[in-house]
Formats: C-alpha cells, sequence, structure tokens
C-alpha cells in the first residue's frame, strides 16, 4: 500500500539528475519514477513499449518527454530517500493538522503511532521559546 503524496514543488532536496526529471514530467511523477525505479537502470525509449517498468509507471508521453530530453538510451536512475521521507513526513503533519489521529497516520503511512507522533513534533514551535536572532 503505497500513499499518494500530494503536490509540491520543493525541487531542493533531489539528486541533481532527479530534479532534471523533475523539470520535465514534474515532481509527482519523477519521485513516484524514483520510488519504483530509483538504483536501477531504466531504459528511455521515444516508442515505449508495453512491458517498459518506467513507462508503466509514469506513462508513455512522460516517458516520450524524457526520451526528448535526455536522448534514447539507459539512465541511472537516482534514489531520493531524503525527499521521499520529506514529503512523507509533510503529508503526515498535513493530516495532523486536519484533524487525523496518530492512529489513523500511522496506518496510512505503515508506522507506529509513536513515529507519527514524532513527526509531528519535530515541526512543532514552542511559543514560549524567544527567538535568538530576534530582530524587534
Amino acid at each position: 500500500m503505497t500513499t499518494e503524496l500530494p503536490p509540491s514543488n520543493d525541487a531542493a532536496s533531489l539528486p541533481p539528475v532527479l530534479a532534471e526529471i523533475a523539470d520535465i514530467i514534474g515532481i509527482t511523477a519523477a519521485l513516484k519514477l524514483a520510488a519504483e525505479c530509483g538504483g536501477t537502470y531504466i531504459y528511455i525509449s521515444a516508442k515505449p513499449k508495453p512491458d517498459n517498468r518506467a513507462a508503466q509507471v509514469i506513462g508513455a508521453d512522460a516517458m516520450r518527454a524524457l526520451a526528448r530530453h535526455f536522448r534514447a538510451g539507459i539512465l541511472e536512475m537516482p534514489i531520493a530517500t531524503h525527499a521521499q521521507l520529506h514529503r512523507r513526513n509533510e503529508t503526515i503533519r498535513a493530516g495532523a493538522q486536519q484533524g487525523l489521529s496518530q492512529s489513523q497516520l500511522a496506518r496510512r503511512h505503515r508506522m507506529t503511532a509513536r513515529h507519527v507522533r514524532r513527526i509531528c513534533a519535530d515541526s512543532a514551535v514552542d511559543d514560549r521559546q524567544i527567538d535568538l536572532f530576534d530582530n524587534d
């Protein structure tokens, strides 16, 4: 069970090749491709066959767009673990803000409720803490 990630324009944490791919086919498709094919070689084809794994993941139109940019051939797909974790954590925090329980989020993302709590706590700002660099 994979969780659909919300659209995001944050390509800053992507490896350079994946950022280039994201510019061509969009960040959501690029991350989906990295999740399914990362760490392997993919064959980029202007005329993808039905059994082409990358084309199955992103679709024939996106594959043709990659072929126009990179030319047909073999491309080593980077792994985007950091970017995927960042987006997953954003999704969890957004779900918590929308009122989903820690248990619901844990089941949805296949992790413990304790880990969900830690992810949500990492983004919490303590209003009692003064800003060290407050310019007021």
